[in-house]
């Protein structure tokens, strides 16, 4: 079975979502950033500018692919109650995660590019 056990202690559940926030931000910029979807994003850009927008921007790629990740992980760490919110509240803390480590992973890759 797919997912984090929902009786798992706050720690799991906090341990889990970190791990698909950085899952998130790696996707998120392979997606939108790197070369080798490049002839992607070149291809589908004038041919939708929603899509186009989409596959431009690492923290707007991102909840879409943390809806995604929670719809089949489910880290719960908190309980509202309603399971949606509480899934909901998940997928949106992995966004705010994942935009942290984007901007980690952007920044050490800047750092490592040659300045010529």
């Amino acid at each position: 079975m797919l997912g984090v056990n929902p009786n798992a202690d706050l720690a799991h559940q906090l341990t889990a979502m970190f791990f698909v926030a950085l899952a998130v931000a790696t996707v998120s910029m392979t997606a939108t950033k790197a070369k080798i979807s490049k002839p992607f994003r070149t291809w589908v850009t004038p041919r939708s500018k929603w899509f186009g927008e989409l596959f431009s921007c690492p923290y707007c790629f991102s909840h879409y692919a943390s809806v995604v990740a929670v719809a089949v992980v489910r880290p719960r760490p908190v309980y509202t109650g309603f399971w949606l919110v509480d899934l909901g509240i998940s997928a949106l803390a992995i966004v705010a995660l994942s935009a942290f480590a984007c901007g980690l992973i952007y920044k050490s890759i800047a750092a490592t590019a040659d300045p010529h």
